[in-house]
């Protein structure tokens, strides 16, 4: 996770009570992303609501498949596109990457 705000210590928290803290980077602030988004496997925006998500354009421009709750207005834009899933739901994004898992 590159990037900081007030919600980081909420993700570190839930990281290191689901177990996957070891799995997980928090990377803070960087002025130069792409080599984070190179190094990739998926961008995720579980977003309840945003009004455009910028990472995920950042990511499908690296070629990186993407999942997102349906409620962000990138949403409209990346269900036309090969590399991207909508999620109906938020909470439903881990289930909608296991999917496009089992179809790569």
């Amino acid at each position: 996770m590159v990037g900081k705000g007030e919600r980081l210590g909420y993700y570190e928290s839930l990281a290191r009570r689901s177990g996957t803290l070891e799995r997980v980077h928090f990377k803070g602030h960087s002025d130069d992303i792409r080599h984070y988004y190179a190094a990739s496997d998926v961008v995720v925006l579980p977003s309840r609501s945003e009004a455009f998500g910028m990472s995920v354009l950042e990511g499908m421009a690296c070629g990186l498949p993407t999942v997102t709750s349906a409620n962000t207005g990138v949403a409209s834009l990346i269900q036309m596109a090969e590399t991207a899933l909508c999620s109906g739901a938020s909470r439903n994004c881990r289930s909608c990457w296991s999917g496009f898992q089992t179809r790569s």
